[in-house]
């Protein structure tokens, strides 16, 4: 399944689109499809395809952002620091290939290291304003 997902995920989503007269909203957590497939399947006219990442933070900041901000809620919530610290070197390397494959691709790639409120904030009102 875990091959053959990014396929599933947008027949999933193009069929919702379908039964829901276009209207759907949808987010694809990024760690689940790669910039060059997301570019294949769902870059068209019905949809914002980017990418958040945090490539400029070190693997030691994005672990003590998730210790910070994680709540009971969160996949890493009682994990163990080893394994939170392993993750966050494998994502912080991911942020950096993806945000090199979105710019050669001309995806929006939105950079989360730093100010991560305020940058999704500003991200949200770029697009509700492009979308009038």
């Amino acid at each position: 399944m875990i091959h053959d997902f990014p396929n599933f995920l947008s027949c999933l989503f193009y069929k919702s689109m379908k039964r829901n007269q276009g209207e759907f909203n949808y987010i694809v957590e990024s760690c689940d499809i790669t910039p060059n497939k997301a570019n294949d399947l769902f870059n068209n006219n019905n949809t914002i395809l980017l990418f958040l990442g945090t490539p400029n933070q070190t693997p030691e900041e994005y672990f003590n952002d998730i210790k910070k901000y994680q709540t009971k809620k969160d996949w890493t919530f009682d994990r163990r620091d080893e394994h939170l610290l392993k993750h966050s070197k494998h994502w912080i390397e991911k942020s950096k290939k993806y945000q090199s494959e979105c710019k050669k691709l001309g995806i929006w790639f939105v950079d989360t290291s730093f100010n991560r409120e305020k940058v999704l904030q500003e991200t949200l009102e770029k697009i509700i304003v492009n979308n009038k």
